[in-house]
């Protein structure tokens, strides 16, 4: 036929744009220019800069730089950008997808080849790939030498081995690249057989763009069900749609891992899945340089002895160096309260940490926990919670550098990030309390189980099997020490040697320094505090003494005379109340230690005699109070009162003596001039006995004369 022309859509496009540029995640482009780019997290903020960093990364993967197909310079892949920039990226994209602002751009005859060609074996596709190769030679032959595209595909077969009739079908039959793009031939290329060509049929853009927005959703449906509304959907609107089995391949092909996870699992499981933990050494550490605490929930029911059954709440302090436990606290939930038993129990045993981890989403942070009066806060003006600056304070005042974990959103609500606190790993696992504290033989048929999938076959009865609080407590004591002292671990310190948690702390202990915490310090471990009123005679009852029958303990000391009728906060260990309590003003200044008043016997007569020898040792310091005190006896305070009053009324004499006009002293002669005299005092031109109109006609005649007669 002679030369002829090529047609076959060789010419349309460059062979620079690779089949790479229209694989797209989704919505998402997969390549990226320098332009977009720029200033992104994890980016430079120039173009040159980015331009440069962006070759460094793509020099691993020759796939993962492009020329653009409009334009000079490249385009770069996804995959090559650092973890913030990619984590940016997929973040604004969840946002448009959100908010229904992307618009897909799929060409349904280019995305059923690639996604064909994505379904394919590696051993298919490295034979496209020489296939590939060899039409391209072809197509060279015509466009550069200008040579007919017969006697192209015969020098490509002799030179090559591939039969002309080979190269005849690939390009006139099939797959037919005279009519297929250029940046189409590799997935083109792919041999077919085998395959299942139902998922290759057509997509419709708008029924992709709708399976996308109802997959990709935080309640996880089922690809089915999105299926099913899809097909529903896309007979009303006409929508082409493939079978299920293309669906489910496409979503692998073209939605990424980090889209998927992010939008049906949220944003916390996509941080805790794609990111992976750190891994932080201990080496430079040593015992007490650094603690964490937590509190843990146990899977069981005790009975308290007043009755009440609860599945009760364990708060530990860990030693990071060396694993180990060094104190608890139990309680029938998470508070405060135990935190700081706690932390008195490990800073009075071993001395004071350097630095200290606390979960800031533990509910922990939601009860009071400093000795000072409550704060202003609410319509009743009383404040009962405290942030983390409170608790930072009392751990800051025993010189401990505390540091909080992020606050991470998950379904649950706010929690801490678990990964930050190595104690975490001590609370479950196959070696962790809870396999060697719950499920404890102890403590059979009471346990429930630490999931709603891990219930036992006895849940239902497990509440009336609860096991008595001093079994609890003495097992888990057991358990902590055996726990503490199981040699062999694997953590850093310890796997090396094959040592116990105790044997790691016990050799760096004996080799460092630790600070000592004074008394006054101690208590401010002492958590627990209550506001009381000062009764009559500086008496104070407690309410977290009180007892079953409704009794409080009672606590008296003179040094409370000054409050009596007024509020104090006492601060005291709710395990120790005989030992006494601290108060405290509503300024936050110590009072001091309050004693308990102890309850005496009926017929106790050693009691009568302790209330005689405590009545005299009042009355003897009252006595010396009277002896010591400077004041007057009460004749020499009626005897001052009396001279004051005579001064007082010569005082006055002598002012009316002086200031009172001639004329009318003589309207006044029978005004009182004593105190006793009051009850004769008479009014001004008035008299009370008979003989008062001499008086007033007196009176009236000296009026005259001093300022005349009217007319």
């Amino acid at each position: 036929m002679g030369k002829t022309s090529c047609t076959c859509g060789i010419e349309s496009k460059s062979q620079t744009e690779s089949p790479r540029h229209q694989k797209s995640t989704g919505s998402m482009n997969m390549f990226l220019t320098v332009k977009e780019l720029i200033g992104l997290p994890g980016m430079p903020g120039t173009e040159r800069n980015t331009l440069t960093k962006l070759n460094k990364l793509s020099e691993q993967k020759a796939e993962w730089r492009q020329k653009r197909a409009k334009g000079k310079g490249f385009e770069y892949h996804i995959d090559c950008l650092p973890p913030e920039t990619r984590a940016h990226l997929l973040h604004q994209q969840v946002k448009d997808l959100k908010k229904g602002e992307v618009k897909t751009r799929i060409e349904t005859g280019s995305e059923e080849l690639w996604l064909t060609y994505q379904e394919s074996s590696e051993k298919k596709r490295q034979e496209a790939s020489r296939r590939f190769e060899v039409c391209l030679m072809v197509a060279d032959l015509v466009e550069r030498h200008g040579m007919g595209i017969k006697k192209a595909m015969a020098d490509v077969a002799e030179k090559t081995g591939v039969a002309a009739s080979n190269l005849t079908r690939w390009f006139y039959v099939k797959p037919g690249l005279k009519r297929i793009d250029k940046g189409d031939w590799l997935a083109a290329l792919i041999d077919e057989n085998g395959l299942n060509t139902k998922r290759r049929a057509e997509l419709s853009p708008e029924a992709w763009s709708f399976f996308q927005g109802d997959w990709l959703r935080s309640d996880a449906p089922s690809v089915q069900a999105c299926y099913e509304r899809l097909t529903r959907a896309a007979a009303l609107n006409g929508w082409a749609v493939p079978s299920i089995d293309t669906i489910k391949n496409r979503i692998k092909t073209h939605i990424p891992l980090e889209l998927r996870v992010a939008m049906r699992g949220g944003v916390f499981k996509a941080k805790q899945t794609l990111a992976p933990a750190q891994r932080r050494t201990r080496v430079g550490l040593h015992a007490l340089a650094h603690v964490n605490g937590d509190g843990y929930t146990h899977n069981l029911w005790v009975a308290l002895p007043n009755g009440e059954i609860v599945r009760p709440t364990t708060w530990f302090f860990q030693d990071v160096y060396s694993s180990m436990l060094l104190s608890y606290c139990v309680d029938v939930s998470e508070n405060t309260d135990m935190l700081g038993l706690a932390l008195h129990q490990m800073v009075s045993r071993y001395g004071v940490p350097d630095a200290c981890t606390l979960d800031r989403g533990s509910a922990a942070l939601s009860q009071a926990m400093t000795g000072r009066m409550c704060r202003p806060s609410g319509r009743d003006r009383k404040h009962k919670k405290f942030d983390s600056a409170e608790v930072e304070g009392a751990m800051k005042a025993l010189g401990v550098d505390v540091t909080w974990t992020r606050v991470e959103a998950d379904t649950a609500g706010n929690k801490g990030n678990a990964r930050a606190k190595p104690i975490e790993r001590a609370f479950n696992g196959k070696s962790g309390l809870g396999e060697y504290v719950d499920k404890h033989p102890a403590f059979n048929l009471a346990t429930v189980g630490d999931s709603v999938e891990k219930k036992p076959a006895h849940y239902a009865d497990s509440q009336k099997n609860a096991i008595p609080l001093e079994t609890f407590l003495a097992v888990l004591a057991e358990e902590i020490e055996a726990w503490n002292s199981r040699t062999g671990r694997r953590s850093e310190m310890a796997r090396a040697r094959g040592l116990s948690y105790r044997q790691v702390f016990e050799e760096s202990y004996s080799q460092v320094s630790v600070r000592k915490a004074t008394e006054q310090q101690l208590l401010l471990c002492l958590m627990r505090t209550e506001q009381c009123r000062v009764n009559e005679g500086g008496l104070i009852e407690l309410k977290a003494g009180q007892t079953p029958l409704g009794e409080r303990n009672r606590y008296h000391s003179s040094l409370l005379y000054p409050y009596i009728g007024t509020q104090v906060s006492l601060r005291f260990d709710p395990f120790n109340l005989h030992s006494g309590v601290y108060a405290y003003d509503e300024k936050g200044s110590l009072i001091g230690l309050i004693p308990i008043l102890e309850d005496v016997g009926y017929n106790d007569q050693r009691g009568a005699r302790l209330q005689r020898l405590a009545q005299e040792e009042v009355m003897g310091r009252v006595e010396l109070m009277q002896s010591t005190a400077e004041m007057m006896t009460p004749a020499e305070v009626a005897d001052q009162l009396r001279n004051a009053a005579l001064k007082r009324q010569k005082d006055e004499d002598e002012s009316a003596a002086q200031g009172v006009a001639p004329g009318l002293v003589q309207m006044m002669p029978g005004l009182p001039r004593l105190p006793e005299q009051i009850a004769f005092k008479r009014a001004v031109g008035c008299d009370s006995t008979p003989a008062s109109t001499a008086d007033s006609i007196d009176f009236t005649d000296t009026l005259i004369d001093l300022f005349g007669k009217k007319d």
